[in-house]
Parts: structure tokens; C-alpha cells; sequence
């Protein structure tokens, strides 16, 4: 049986140079094609534009702990 955290561990291994992000979610990092997290038993994938220009990584992080925060109600 797969569940989200099984996909989410894969994804986070077999990820090219993910970049860890503190305080979004339960664990979270950013990857192709945008940010990957964790949050209350589920896998949750923001992708917008090129993960890796500043601007994006901000409003990933944004979006991220918005829907966070929706999971948790």
C-alpha cells in the first residue's frame, strides 16, 4: 500500500539538488518543478515557473505555508 509520505520520501530522494525549506509544513524542500511538502499526511506540490529564481523560491515558500495552514483547520 502507497501513501503520500512513501511518494513524498521517494521524490525527496531521487530529487537533483533539492533545497530544503524550513517552517512550510511538516518537512518540505523545493525541487523540479517547484516546491514539495509534507503537511499533515499529505503531499502537497506548488509548481511555479523555475524553481530556482529568488522571486519563485519566496512565493513558493508563501503558497506552501498558506496551504499548510488550510490542512491544519
Amino acid at each position: 500500500v502507497r501513501v503520500p509520505k512513501d511518494a513524498y520520501d521517494r521524490l525527496k530522494r531521487n530529487a537533483k539538488d533539492p533545497v530544503a525549506v524550513e517552517g512550510v509544513g511538516d518537512d518540505a524542500f523545493i525541487a523540479a518543478p517547484g516546491l514539495h511538502m509534507m503537511a499533515n499526511g499529505y503531499y502537497v506540490m506548488i509548481a511555479l515557473g523555475d524553481p530556482a529564481d529568488a522571486k519563485n523560491v519566496e512565493l513558493l515558500k508563501k503558497a506552501g505555508a498558506l496551504a499548510a495552514e488550510e490542512l491544519a483547520r
